[in-house]
């Protein structure tokens, strides 16, 4: 029986501290043979060391799919400001995690960071447009 792990799978192969969980997968995948212990414990760990349920500082782009495609900064997460609060519940965020918000002016972000504060975030911020987050972050365009 195959299963498909999605984003899941994807999130912990690229992130270099979960390398070791990373490998307790791959074992599991090829040498449990869809036996469901293997899928159970499959499943846990990847819930539980969800890289963004761990994280420090999560910095989420609230503007739309058209405008993250035209540019957008490599790592950060997606999330339109009109689904803000479901978009971080799904991704696991700890509700006392700092999450920093931002998109083209910081008016949409504005309005995400009420509706994450709303829903029992306590470490919200508006860190204003995407020109004002590469400066402060100390990247290039």
């Amino acid at each position: 029986m195959a299963i498909n792990w999605g984003l899941k799978w994807l999130i912990i192969a690229e992130n270099d501290h979960l390398k070791g969980v990373y490998s307790l997968f791959k074992f599991i995948k090829y040498n449990m043979h869809g036996k469901i212990f293997g899928q159970l414990l499959l499943l846990l760990v990847a819930v539980n060391f969800s890289p963004l349920s761990f994280a420090d500082i999560i910095w989420i782009d609230v503007r739309s799919q058209v405008e993250y495609d035209i540019d957008h900064i490599v790592g950060d997460v997606r999330i339109t400001h009109d689904n803000i609060v479901q978009g971080v519940s799904d991704i696991l965020v700890d509700k006392n995690t700092d999450i920093y918000l931002y998109c083209r002016s910081g008016r949409r972000a504005g309005i995400a960071m009420l509706a994450l504060k709303e829903a029992g975030y306590t470490q919200v911020s508006n860190k204003g447009g995407i020109i004002d987050v590469r400066k402060a972050r100390g990247l290039n365009e």
